[in-house]
């Protein structure tokens, strides 16, 4: 049966792929809006050209003579670059490194030094953890034990672990002690999920993948430590994105998607694939064979024609960056270029605001999409979750009928007025009605009844 039904998927996809026949060109449009022409002053990576920084609370680290310091959304240095090393601003914050290999502390938006250099970093490129969920992780001394601090730099959850991770939905992962097991604690610093994993990740829509070495299984848990996946011996680095995750067959040797009843949404069919993002997946059916997209029934909606390598990137605020001749550009949700095939580097759109590289020179690009159009993809999408209830002193209720089902604890959501995107952060979501602060964009520009909708995850490298 399984065999049929992968044949059946087989000639769809092929079927899909000639039906669709997005195929595009190149030169599509151009429509390029700089905020910073493409410059050698300034340097947007944390190191040499590895681990670059995106527009995070409409701000960007920046790096001259070798100091950090920010650039806001006018192409303006607003905080003087006279950091060793600094972190992105998450909820307001940012952590800094005053000196090479020295204590970190944290800034806030004016530059002010608000909790002083004190907590210790193992290596020299590496960072603590940033604000997530009101708390940071931090470690106080080479041998210290990590605790939990506020954004007023007070322990509320004590120096006991020997590692811990940032708060997700919730929970965080620690470890007790050296070469021990990892486990869950809430807020509180109460063990609600046992020490019993040789790895623990982040919680993402419910789920963190673990690998349990008390039944030397890998897989993905829910909340009360049930092991609901389990993983073969090819461990992922993929996330939940509406419902679905990048899961690799052993049998078959590929990729499909599964959904949280352990059940197949889309059939293996894919030597790689990528997080779905805005409703659509980059996959590549072939190993040599070039990218293409996907949306949520497997269906091809944009035909397999960008580099091999990793030439396809997530969607992001409406476009995602491609390679083709060895040049990237960006492409909307049918698959057309908005921006042509140009940079020698291109980066995801965050907060309205992309970086691109050419001939060795960092520059940023704003969103050409005009936000009805962004709008009308994110409603094709299904990324809609709700309205605007209320506005009252910086606190923002959101409610509809999906919210429990489709909005975690600290996700970014967003909405379109006139020429803005707005992005909030759901801070207490409930049944049908979420919580939530802004954290950029005019709260001024917000009111009720405006649609709102599932902005993209965080990624993993924007520390």
């Amino acid at each position: 049966m399984q065999k049929n039904y992968l044949i059946m998927f087989g000639v769809s996809l092929l079927a899909s792929m000639i039906i669709s026949n997005f195929e595009i060109r190149a030169e599509g449009n151009n429509n390029v809006i700089w905020l910073m022409e493409p410059q050698k002053e300034f340097s947007f990576y944390r190191y040499k050209d590895y681990f670059p920084f995106y527009f995070k609370e409409e701000m960007v680290a920046v790096k001259k003579n070798n100091k950090f310091g920010f650039m806001n959304k006018e192409g303006k240095v607003v905080i003087e670059c006279k950091f060793a090393n600094v972190c992105d601003f998450h909820e307001g914050l940012a952590a800094v490194q005053m000196e090479p290999f020295g204590e970190w502390g944290f800034i806030n938006k004016k530059g002010e030094l608000v909790i002083s250099p004190q907590y210790h970093s193992d290596y020299l490129y590496s960072i603590i953890s940033y604000f997530s969920e009101g708390l940071a992780a931090v470690q106080i001394g080479k041998n210290g034990k990590w605790g939990y601090i506020n954004k007023e730099g007070v322990f509320v959850i004590e120096q006991k672990f020997y590692k811990a991770k940032k708060f997700s939905e919730g929970l965080a992962a620690v470890q007790l002690e050296k070469k021990g097991k990892w486990g869950y604690i809430n807020k509180k610093g109460r063990i609600i999920i046992e020490m019993k994993f040789g790895f623990a990740d982040d919680f993402s829509e419910g789920f963190a993948q673990i690998n349990d070495t008390t039944i030397r299984k890998r897989g993905y848990i829910n909340k009360k430590g049930k092991l609901v996946i389990i993983l073969g011996n090819h461990l992922l680095g993929g996330s939940w994105s509406a419902g679905l995750i990048p899961f690799y067959d052993e049998k078959i040797k590929k990729y499909g998607y599964k959904n949280t009843k352990d059940q197949y949404g889309i059939a293996p069919a894919f030597v790689r694939a990528n997080d779905f993002s805005e409703g659509l997946a980059a996959v590549k059916p072939e190993k040599n064979d070039k990218w293409g997209y996907i949306n949520k029934k497997g269906k091809v909606v944009i035909a397999p024609q960008f580099h091999p390598g990793d030439g396809a990137d997530n969607f992001s605020e409406g476009l995602a960056c491609v390679k083709v001749n060895d040049k990237w550009g960006y492409i909307n949700h049918q698959g057309e270029f908005v921006i042509k095939a140009q940079f020698d580097e291109a980066y995801s759109f965050s907060e309205g605001v992309a970086m691109v590289k050419i001939n060795n020179r960092c520059g940023f690009i704003k969103n050409p999409v005009p936000v009805e159009k962004m709008q009308d993809s994110f409603d094709i999408n299904e990324l809609y979750i709700g309205n605007i209830k209320s506005v009252n002193k910086g606190e923002i209720i959101v409610g509809g009928r999906r919210i429990a089902e489709t909005v975690c604890l600290w996700d970014r959501l967003c909405l379109f007025v006139n020429s803005e995107v707005i992005i909030l952060r759901a801070t207490f979501p409930m049944q049908t009605v979420t919580k939530c602060k802004i954290i950029s964009g005019n709260i001024n520009h917000i009111k009720p009844g405006m649609k709102v909708y599932k902005y993209r995850k965080d990624k993993k490298q924007q520390q």
